[in-house]
């Protein structure tokens, strides 16, 4: 499974690796923008996306409807994990087709839950 991990703080990155190894996930890339996890998207296999709404410059649900518009990566499973709670991006996302919504702050336990639930593990 190679996950791509998209968030431009690197503290989250980190701490969202620390969770997939806990769940024995070992593959993983990371983008801190849009454009960056469009050139990885565009050049190796992805599995999963982890993805933050709350970027510069463009923000990670422009990368979720980029990534729904696309008939190589439209069935590629999306999970948001964003400080954003408020119900109208929530309901952005859904509209978008997300795959699954945290709000920060994210721990292993919930990151598992969603992935499987994503996967239907």
């Amino acid at each position: 499974m190679r996950f791509l991990l998209v968030d431009d703080q690197q503290t989250m990155r980190r701490l969202l690796k620390s969770c997939l190894r806990q769940l024995e996930y070992k593959n993983f890339k990371e983008a801190e923008n849009v454009p960056e996890a469009l050139s990885i998207l565009k050049s190796e296999p992805i599995d999963f996306v982890i993805l933050d709404w709350t970027m510069p410059e463009i923000p990670g649900i422009s990368l979720l409807k980029l990534i729904r518009a696309n008939d190589d990566w439209k069935k590629l499973p999306v999970l948001m994990v964003t400080s954003e709670a408020d119900q109208e991006n929530i309901m952005e996302a859904i509209k978008a087709r997300v795959d699954g919504y945290i709000v920060k702050p994210v721990n292993t336990k919930i990151l598992a839950e969603k992935i499987n639930g994503i996967l239907k593990l």
